[in-house]
């Protein structure tokens, strides 16, 4: 379960530097 919202947290809630402060998920037009 850890791996899980380990999961959610990178892909949905951390900014990315390298994607100029977006999310992957937001970068991704997903949400």
């Amino acid at each position: 379960m850890w791996l899980g919202g380990w999961f959610v947290y990178y892909n949905f809630l951390r900014p990315h530097s390298s994607l100029k402060g977006k999310t992957p998920v937001k970068l991704l037009g997903l949400i």
